[in-house]
């Protein structure tokens, strides 16, 4: 399972069940770090003329990201090197309309509007 709501530091969880007979059993409360969870902020969404995809740290690793339509085509592509925190990508060629950004650990939704 993934949270995909799951915010930084510590998140709790325990496990509802339902049995046949129509019994609710719980499973023990549980702690999961998420200290490793990486934060981004893609704004403005909507965008008109530009997208910035901002990292709450730097990049350790050269990373390819990639900017798609709907049907999967990349329209856009650009490589963020070692030590960056904001990836721009310029939006102003583009249809309007949803475009995907990938190649972090998340991909994120955009709204192209003119």
């Amino acid at each position: 399972y993934y949270d995909k709501d799951a915010v930084a530091h510590i998140t709790f969880y325990r496990i509802q069940a339902s049995l046949v007979s129509g019994k609710q059993v719980y499973s023990k409360i549980v702690s999961i770090s998420n200290a490793d969870l990486k934060q981004y902020i893609v704004y403005p969404n909507p965008a008109d003329d530009q997208v910035q995809l901002m990292l709450s740290e730097p990049l350790a690793v050269e990373t390819s990201i990639s900017m798609l339509d709907l049907s999967g085509k990349i329209v856009k592509s650009t490589t963020a090197g070692i030590g960056s925190q904001f990836i721009r990508f310029d939006v102003r060629n583009l249809d309007p309309g949803v475009y995907i950004i990938s190649g972090l650990s998340q991909t994120f939704k955009v709204i192209i509007q003119h």
